[in-house]
């Protein structure tokens, strides 16, 4: 099949590259420090041990085999870097690992107060909003650890935990249900209003697209939608920075039909091979889109319905649209009092970058990497943002794991725009602001009544703006 066979030249094209890095590079075999993250490498042989460490415990958190490793970029005596989507992973090697990274694990795993602790500290450690949420983290430990005590079961930890992070107000931060507790976890939970499920959304989505655009074609299930107003305004509704690689699968499928036999195919791919798929299809999308609609004298980006997805493909899809060659952004990463690995965030034009004037339109639904878009946009003055205030939940996700086994994701990253200003958990505001509710339901409901009354706001403001000038 066509995508089996993608996926096996990348790996092969990987393998080569890796296999050529490695060769001509001193051994891997050793104990390696993440530089920033709060993760030790033991690498021997082919075998990768990943530990998760903290200022109180050291646990082994998970295991890797060498050709996982896509975009192996460096190697010496003292140091490796591993390419990994915008970021380049940096290790430095030591001696040997700390001991209580081997002789601490069997003790761990099903104390309650050592998984607080190890909790309490990886945040304490990385997490990068405390300050701007104006959050007391020690009082957070001073109300919620008396609570934990070694009698505390796994249930009652789990609901301690969720307690704090939900205080967080991120929707990055988030601790994965352990199977045999989500059943019973879910039981003391007060159900939320969810009026618009998934597929209601993307309904209104397409309905509101369906009433401007003439011919409205799709790609993947209407994760991506084009097409033309008026004549001579493009339209692109992207709906994930994700998803768009193409597996063969019929456009005729149902949305929870697509996610489905989405990921069964995507699921096989290493990671960073499956990254840059979905790059791929990006570039090769957006080029053909621009072909197939060269009377465009303008576009619209509406990303007010994109969850976000892959930084890579945010990068892809503005450098369709900008003609700039240069830094739009930065980003660095929090490690206990200082921040670190800071990255120039550049962009260089597409071969067939538009030139006219854009319009980005933005909701609290623009989140992630589809705010990473939003951000990228920001230098150049031909893009215009219409909407409300995106999200604002912009750090890569950080992979920990508590040493009874569960896993869970922290923000440890700040972006920054050239001004050096962070939008992490405000959002980045319009130019022209619509006002749309931050809660889901009454967004979605303001939406479908427009709908109804057969408008976008977004999109009349558009239309007025292009043809004034």
């Amino acid at each position: 099949m066509k995508y089996l066979k993608i996926a096996y030249l990348l790996a092969i094209s990987c393998m080569m590259l890796f296999t050529k890095v490695v060769a001509q590079s001193p051994s891997l075999d050793g104990a390696w420090q993440q530089v920033g993250y709060g993760k030790f490498l033991s690498i021997q042989d082919s075998t990768i041990q990943v530990y998760d460490y903290n200022r109180v415990e050291c646990h082994l958190s998970e295991e890797w085999f060498l050709p996982d490793i896509c975009c192996l970029k460096t190697l010496t005596e003292d140091s490796l870097v591993i390419q990994h989507g915008l970021n380049d992973r940096r290790y430095a090697r030591i001696a040997a690992l700390p001991v209580n990274c081997v002789d601490r694990l069997e003790q761990l795993p099903t104390d309650p107060e050592a998984n607080f602790e190890s909790f309490w500290h990886t945040m304490n450690e990385h997490y990068c909003s405390f300050d701007l949420k104006a959050i007391n983290w020690q009082e957070v430990y001073e109300e919620y650890r008396p609570q934990v005590t070694s009698e505390t079961t796994e249930l009652e930890l789990l609901v301690i935990l969720k307690a704090i992070i939900s205080s967080l107000e991120d929707s990055h931060l988030s601790l994965d249900l352990p199977d045999h507790l989500a059943k019973e976890y879910k039981s003391t939970r007060k159900k939320k209003s969810n009026r618009y499920r998934t597929l209601a959304q993307f309904e209104i989505a397409e309905g509101l697209a369906s009433l401007y655009v003439d011919s409205l074609r799709t790609h993947n299930s209407g994760l991506l939608r084009w097409g033309l107003i008026k004549d001579e305004i493009g339209y692109i509704q992207l709906n994930a920075m994700l998803m768009l690689a193409d597996y063969g699968l019929d456009e005729n499928l149902n949305l929870g039909e697509f996610f489905q036999q989405y990921w069964q195919h995507a699921g096989d791919i290493p990671g960073d091979l499956q990254r840059q798929q979905e790059i791929d299809a990006c570039n090769k999308l957006l080029n053909q889109i621009l072909e197939e609609l060269p009377e465009a004298k303008a576009w619209i980006l509406d990303l007010r319905f994109n969850g976000g997805g892959k930084d890579p493909v945010a990068m892809n899809l503005v450098s369709h649209f900008s003609a700039l060659d240069q830094k739009v952004a930065s980003k660095k990463t929090r490690f206990r009092a200082e921040f670190n690995n800071e990255l120039d965030l550049l962009i260089s034009p597409s071969d067939t970058s538009f030139v006219g004037p854009v319009y980005v339109l933005t909701s609290l639904r623009s989140a992630s990497a589809a705010e990473s878009a939003v951000l990228y946009t920001m230098p150049d003055p031909k893009f215009v943002r219409i909407g409300s205030n995106t999200e604002g939940i912009f750090s890569d996700t950080l992979d920990k794991s508590l040493p009874n086994g569960w896993t869970y994701t922290l923000s440890n990253e700040i972006y920054l725009d050239l001004e050096g200003n962070n939008y992490e958990h405000f959002g980045i505001p319009p130019h022209h602001e619509l006002n749309y509710p931050r809660e889901k339901d009454a967004f979605f409901e303001g939406l479908e009544k427009e709908l109804d009354a057969g408008k976008d706001r977004a999109i009349d403001l558009v239309i007025d703006l292009h043809f004034e000038e």
